[in-house]
């Protein structure tokens, strides 16, 4: 696999049934940045990942500087027959020796507090337990590009606050271009390098919050940034959620 750029989507069209999504959509996600795409629910930000990952071809337009893309979805999805362990390790078979995979998953498994139960079928393990683990195979997969869809969203706030402190510790050991599609305005800013605010039908970008904003709030620790953020922070969240509430669905 080649090394990334920049990922540019430009002038896409994307249609279903009678509805378009998308039209003449274009924009950049830059390397190594966690870009957070907000947007309501039911609006398109999952078609926005799979038109990314390749699963969706638009009608127009293109996809440039991305090719296997690691996907985390909504559900863990994991094989109910295999392992923790063994969910991890099946994506990186092709990719690296035997040896190389199994330290490659001990690493990961570790670095979301599964090692202990690597060898747990789903079954027996919590949603927050599998949803880590599909977290760890998200990395543990050797991509550039991370492609999130509200992976978050079906947990309990303690929950989702470690999960996304865990998902900012890997991503300062191992940095990937993410793409991460939200409702949670507050997630989003709380995670997001940029924050993007897609509206309308078809979907348009009408809001980018600035970056100083978002720099100045990572300053505090995820935790706080997510439940108690800065005074600049939190006005941008009052907007986005003026936007949102104007366009509902």
């Amino acid at each position: 696999m080649g090394k990334v750029k920049d990922i540019q989507i430009q002038n896409i069209q994307i249609q279903r049934g009678k509805k378009l999504i998308y039209d003449a959509f274009s924009v950049n996600f830059e390397k190594g940045c966690i870009t957070t795409v907000l947007a309501p629910s039911g609006a398109g930000k999952t078609t926005l990942l799979d038109c990314l990952a390749g699963l969706i071809v638009p009608e127009a337009g293109c996809v440039e500087g991305v090719s296997h893309p690691s996907y985390l979805f909504q559900e863990p999805r994991l094989l109910p027959w295999y392992s923790l362990e063994k969910n991890v390790l099946l994506p990186m078979k092709k990719f690296y020796s035997q040896e190389e995979a199994q330290n490659r998953v001990a690493f990961f498994l570790s670095q979301v507090e599964l090692e202990h139960k690597k060898g747990a079928l789903p079954l027996h393990c919590s949603g927050g337990e599998r949803q880590r683990c599909a977290l760890a195979r998200a990395f543990a997969f050797p991509s550039e590009v991370l492609l999130m869809d509200e992976p978050f969203q079906s947990q309990d706030i303690s929950l989702k606050l470690r999960l996304m402190e865990l998902t900012e510790r890997l991503l300062e050991k191992e940095r990937k271009t993410v793409v991460f599609v939200t409702h949670d305005v507050r997630e989003a800013l709380a995670l997001g390098d940029r924050v993007l605010l897609l509206l309308g039908t078809p979907l348009k970008i009408v809001y980018e919050v600035p970056k100083k904003i978002l720099e100045e709030g990572k300053k505090l620790p995820l935790r706080q940034r997510y439940t108690c953020p800065n005074s600049r922070v939190f006005e941008t969240e009052k907007l986005l959620l003026t936007y949102l509430s104007e366009h509902s669905l």
